[in-house]
């Protein structure tokens, strides 16, 4: 009688356990969450992405490349070259054809007045675009309107930055001539055109 109840007993068990499983499975299926494409559902009108949001860069050409320039990234990809877009400048540079080359600050010497044989002057300026290596000239004249010094630079001269060069052979391919104290004119010159001017004087 004992088995037969305890028989009873794991049955009523066993339906209810198998009955809460059931129930489970139901309930978790008619409340699933659905993973399907919403592009594949015309009803749902969602969007995928936010359409507040370029996802894709692209490419500008009406760019006058005389005028400055600058890139700007809306997303990932290819650059935006945006004229008018004060994010992201990248030099305001271009290096076009049509710009005049010329000097955009005073050639200076620094220090000045400076001494020969301390070796530490320098020759300060910016220019407007590239300038390849032997393609200006220095000039030096004394008071009296000989000339000491003549030599193209050897450098290539990088537009739109601040370059410094050495007052030495390195820079212009031929020894510093012994120049006595005194002050002097010196000129930088392109295709024979005078580009800037300046003076420096050299202590005793």
């Amino acid at each position: 009688m004992n088995g037969f109840i305890s028989h009873v007993v794991y049955v009523v068990i066993y339906i209810l356990f198998f009955n809460m499983i059931l129930i489970s499975s139901i309930y978790a299926s008619a409340n699933q969450l659905s993973f399907d494409n919403p592009s594949d559902n015309p009803d749902n009108n969602q969007p995928i992405i936010d359409p507040n949001i370029n996802y894709n860069s692209f490419i500008n050409t009406n760019i006058d490349l005389s005028q400055p320039v600058s890139v700007t990234y809306l997303s990932w990809g290819n650059p935006q070259l945006d004229p008018f877009s004060p994010m992201a400048l990248v030099n305001q540079y271009t290096n076009s054809a049509s710009v005049v080359l010329e000097f955009l600050t005073d050639v200076l010497f620094h220090p000045n007045p400076f001494r020969l044989l301390d070796h530490n002057a320098q020759i300060g300026f910016k220019t407007s675009k590239d300038v390849p290596e032997d393609s200006m000239e220095i000039q030096i004249y004394d008071m009296r309107g000989l000339e000491v010094f003549k030599a193209t630079i050897k450098d290539n001269i990088q537009g739109n930055e601040y370059t410094k060069l050495d007052f030495s052979e390195s820079t212009f391919g031929k020894p510093i001539p012994d120049m006595s104290s005194g002050v002097y004119i010196f000129l930088l010159l392109s295709e024979g055109e005078v580009l800037g001017k300046g003076k420096f004087v050299i202590k005793p």
